[in-house]
């Protein structure tokens, strides 16, 4: 049960990190 919920969280932070990523890229597309 505890490595599930550890997984799940995992999967949320590289969810949020390629969020972040793809805000960035978007940022400097636009921009340029």
């Amino acid at each position: 049960m505890k490595l599930e919920v550890s997984f799940f969280n995992h999967l949320g932070h590289m969810y949020d990190h390629c969020a972040a990523l793809f805000t960035i890229c978007s940022h400097f597309i636009c921009h340029t």
